[in-house]
């Protein structure tokens, strides 16, 4: 450290000086949890700013040994990623104080947060580190919860944040006009008054409650309307988006506020957002019929959670079967569709559908209708309520009639019945229920924002094409889904077996890769 850069931090009282004169005072400064009122040793580059992370899942503590400066640049990235890491270099692997100190913290720390110690090195090979675990193991017996491993399975899955004191978890009102929203007000620091503004940069931070992207790392500037085409400047994270402040350069005379942009944000839902990943790509996506059919289906029910509740209630089960599956039973009529009475459900199941009945009916799952048969070209059809008053016009012939009792096909009074609506009927023909329900069972437990594409057709650039004939090459994915920042694809089968096997894995594998992360 520099005498200038001292005396600034003296001056505003963000440091002491503290000599380390021999190894007990390093030992001292490593493992005391309060030295002359600073966290020590991180206070200088922690200075004015706080951890904040969310942490869902259980996470190992790294123990990081071994003496080269890999060793030492694991730990500290692993204590920066994850907020807490410790580092034993050989040359204290003798210091049977310093060890017996370590062991103890971190036994401590374990202990309270219910996670285990992993001994990770970048260094050394698993015999030195077991030769570590022992020796820990020796001088604190009580240390069960150790093991051995690789620095890889120690990386944070949701990696930790430094966020300026009191700037953390600021709320804004944005207002979606034309699916732009408001301007976000990016913030200052408050912390830091630079005598040059055109050194000064940070990143902020921005999470949208209910909706979160997809992380890739060509999604950012579609979000961000004002920097589209360059991914230098923002980027998706794993709670929402990052954007660099000034986001360029700024002039030398401006302050802070008038060099940080404020940027309008573009919401897409998932679908939009693959759309981008993979026309970025060279490839396409769009909505497959299946997938058109299951989003319409939503939308009558009032969301992708209400249809997968409604199709799982046994009182629904019992009218859809009418139409549709293994075993209908609803009367089919010469166009190959089938209508259904209250009676027959009531019969057929031996209790009250009604409650059903009203849901299905008020969504506009079900059609309440007549069965009219026309007296001149004798064609049977399901007319609306609405298409139907004291007479009704044959599909057939178009002959507008007035309705009698041969019409109603002689009964002593036209019984209602009752048709599934198209989107809906087409959905479960198809069995586009499958991937819907497989969705909402993996993932209806989820803490992160949920959004689905439900099915997809995709077609590569002509590079990667397999078919001669001059067709497009389609290949259709089931199930899209975006669990807060992680992107998920897979297949739904009713059989035993995916596809043709192999390749259909190899076709999901490729999506997959297409739309990694990294």
């Amino acid at each position: 450290m520099t005498e200038a850069s001292r005396a600034s931090l003296e001056s505003r009282g963000a440091v002491r000086n503290h000599e380390l004169d021999d190894v007990a005072a390093v030992r001292e400064f490593l493992f005391s949890s309060d030295l002359t009122g600073w966290p020590v040793p991180w206070a200088l580059s922690e200075w004015g700013l706080g951890w904040y992370w969310r942490r869902p899942h259980r996470e190992p503590l790294p123990l990081v040994v071994g003496g080269t400066p890999l060793d030492f640049t694991l730990f500290y990235a692993l204590r920066r990623a994850g907020g807490r890491a410790w580092w034993l270099p050989d040359e204290l692997l003798d210091d049977g104080l310093f060890v017996e100190r370590l062991a103890r913290t971190a036994e401590e720390v374990a202990g309270k947060t219910a996670e285990h110690v992993v001994i990770v090195s970048a260094s050394a090979d698993k015999e030195h580190r077991e030769r570590v675990l022992q020796r820990l193991v020796a001088l604190l017996p009580r240390m069960t919860n150790a093991r051995v491993g690789s620095w890889r399975e120690v990386l944070p899955a949701l990696p930790n944040r430094l966020y300026e004191v009191d700037q953390q978890g600021q709320s804004q009102a944005l207002v979606v006009q034309q699916g732009t929203t408001t301007p976000v007000q990016s913030p200052l620091p408050a912390q830091v008054t630079p005598r040059d503004n055109s050194g000064m940069h940070w990143v902020a931070e921005v999470t949208v409650r209910d909706w979160q992207p997809v992380r890739h790392r060509c999604l950012g500037e579609a979000l961000v309307p004002m920097w589209r085409g360059d991914q230098t400047v923002v980027r998706t994270t794993d709670k929402g988006l990052a954007y660099r402040c000034p986001p360029s350069f700024t002039v030398p005379s401006q302050t802070l506020a008038g060099s940080v942009a404020n940027p309008e944000l573009q919401p897409l839902d998932l679908l939009g957002q693959v759309e981008h990943i993979l026309t970025a790509a060279g490839w396409r996506a769009e909505p497959s019929d299946k997938g058109t059919y299951a989003r319409e289906s939503a939308a009558l029910l009032g969301g992708f959670d209400e249809l997968c509740r409604t199709l799982r209630d046994s009182g629904v089960a019992a009218w859809l079967q009418a139409f549709t599956g293994p075993d209908p039973y609803g009367m089919v009529l010469k166009e190959g569709r089938r209508y259904v009475t209250y009676a027959m459900v009531s019969t057929r199941f031996d209790w009250d559908p009604g409650a059903s009945l009203a849901v299905l009916e008020a969504a506009g799952v079900l059609l309440r209708g007549l069965v009219f048969k026309c007296r001149r070209c004798r064609a049977t059809a399901f007319y609306e309520t609405g298409e139907v008053s004291k007479s009704f016009t044959c599909r057939r012939c178009r002959l507008d009639q007035i309705v009698t009792r041969d019409g109603w096909l002689g009964a002593a009074e036209p019984p209602w019945h009752y048709g599934l609506s198209e989107v809906m009927f087409q959905m479960l023909d198809h069995n586009g229920h499958l991937p819907v329900l497989a969705t909402h069972s993996e993932f209806k437990d989820s803490h992160w924002p949920f959004d689905t594409a439900h099915e997809l057709e995709v077609y590569p650039p002509p590079s990667l094409r397999l078919r001669t004939d001059g067709e497009e090459d389609k290949r259709e994915v089931d199930i899209v889904v975006s669990d807060g920042p992680r992107l998920w694809v897979g297949e739904a089968t009713t059989t035993d077996r995916l596809g043709t096997g192999e390749g259909e894995m190899l076709r999901l594998r490729e999506l997959a890769q297409l739309a990694d992360v990294a």
